[in-house]
């Protein structure tokens, strides 16, 4: 079946742990000892890893819409941690591929016991892959822009969904819930129950994507930052608007014009990535004070609405301190004048008839 983009990144970044998490698996109970590195068996060299590394982060810049920096700060940040990660685990990565490819070309479906065996020793692996992940996008944040970080905590937020359900179905087999019927490749109810899971989760992502990114059902889910971007134009950001406005009312010349461009860049950058880091806590705050009847209650969470928007609120003082440092004197006096005028029509225009 056709998988999203952003499942088909993660798909790729999962790769690079070389199928240590299958979906369906099947193990023995002889792994060994956890600090026992196989001799035999497939392990990528530091040079796979490095330019498998480079390949999904490619990915990621089409999707994300990198620039080159943000592309060398990401690979930066997944390259300081993906390869740790898989040496500090290699022995255990390899015993438990090892005994799905064997379990596989065994022909006959593992035992309850052994594959529970395999589930338990897997559980930990998979919560310290999701972590890795996680702590990824977290370092990788503050260098996005607004819309760029959405579509990040979209993907996330579907990871999470993935990881959950991995989980799940491990802690199921840990449990002795294995059923050779349905999770043996060859078992008799196996393609009907992968279809019916692979539909399930394919919506559960797409509720997640929506419930982070902050899109309601009936709206289309964007999947590029142009497209957040898109979305939101109705909505033109006020901070430009105000810029604008400002300079047109002083009437700024060209390098005052690029100086109040600057300013304004750096106050959106540093809103944008607060509003990043803040977007589930200001999602959780309106969604409470939508549906909240009580008025007490609703005082309160107007109040914590307040004071998370007091940052933003800040950096639009700072933004316009920084621009009233612009104008000259002359231009100021020349402003003022126009101003003056322009009340003097308005208030005179409606006798002139």
């Amino acid at each position: 079946m056709a998988q999203r983009p952003g499942v088909q990144r993660h798909a790729l970044l999962l790769a690079i742990t070389l199928t240590c998490l299958p979906p369906i698996t099947f193990a023995q109970n002889d792994l060994g000892e956890p600090d026992e590195v196989p001799v035999d068996g497939f392990f990528p060299t530091p040079v796979m890893v490095d330019r498998a590394i480079d390949r999904i982060t490619e990915e990621l810049a089409e999707q994300l819409e990198l620039d080159d920096e943000q592309l060398d700060q990401f690979r930066e940040v997944i390259k300081a941690r993906v390869p740790q990660w898989l040496e500090r685990n290699k022995g255990e990565i390899k015993r438990l591929t090892n005994r799905y490819i064997e379990a596989l070309l065994n022909g006959e479906p593992p035992s309850i016991e052994d594959v529970a065996g395999w589930a338990n020793r897997t559980l930990p692996l998979a919560a310290e892959l999701h972590e890795v992940i996680q702590e990824c996008g977290d370092k990788m944040r503050p260098h996005l822009t607004y819309d760029q970080a959405i579509i990040l905590d979209g993907d996330l937020a579907a990871i999470r969904v993935g990881f959950s359900a991995l989980s799940s179905k491990m802690q199921l087999w840990a449990d002795g819930g294995y059923d050779p019927d349905i999770d043996w490749p060859q078992g008799a109810k196996h393609r009907e129950a992968q279809q019916a899971e692979h539909q399930a989760h394919i919506k559960a992502e797409e509720a997640a994507r929506r419930a982070a990114m902050g899109v309601p059902d009936d709206e289309p889910l964007p999947r590029r930052p142009s497209e957040v971007a898109a979305a939101q134009k109705a909505g033109q950001d006020e901070w430009e608007k105000y810029v604008e406005r400002f300079i047109e009312r002083y009437q700024l010349q060209d390098g005052q014009r690029e100086r109040a461009q600057v300013f304004l860049r750096e106050a959106m950058e540093t809103r944008d990535r607060y509003l990043a880091i803040k977007l589930p806590d200001y999602q959780k705050l309106e969604a409470l004070i939508k549906k909240t009847e009580d008025p007490e209650d609703l005082k309160k969470y107007e109040k914590r609405y307040q004071r998370l928007k007091a940052p933003v609120e800040r950096y639009f003082t700072r933004l316009k301190e920084r621009l009233d440092t612009l104008p000259t004197r002359s231009q100021r006096l020349a402003a003022a004048e126009r101003d003056k005028l322009q009340t003097t029509g308005s208030t005179t225009r409606p006798s002139q008839k």
